[in-house]
């Protein structure tokens, strides 16, 4: 209760949660699974980037992005479509 109530009294100007429903990343160790998920998902991702999959690239670049850009909303949820929006500016 003790540890609970030190969380309390921290005050955060803003809290983003990052909902990504896939990451793409590039390993050098694949297990099978990954590479063929890899293959199957990676004409998704060239078609529709914003559906299932985002790369690690986009998400870095948001979450920088969005550190300097200024606080209008206390809590923000950003999904797969708003990252590749906050990506490019």
């Amino acid at each position: 209760m003790r540890l609970y109530k030190k969380y309390l009294k921290i005050t955060l100007s803003r809290c983003v949660c990052w909902c990504v429903r896939l990451v793409m990343v590039e390993r050098e160790q694949r297990k099978n699974m990954e590479a063929l998920l890899n293959i199957v998902l990676k004409p998704i991702e060239w078609f529709f980037p914003t559906l299932m999959t985002v790369p690690v690239s986009i998400v870095a670049r948001a979450m920088l992005n969005k550190t300097l850009m200024p606080v209008i909303d206390k809590v923000e949820i950003i999904g797969n479509s708003d990252m590749h929006v906050v990506a490019t500016n």
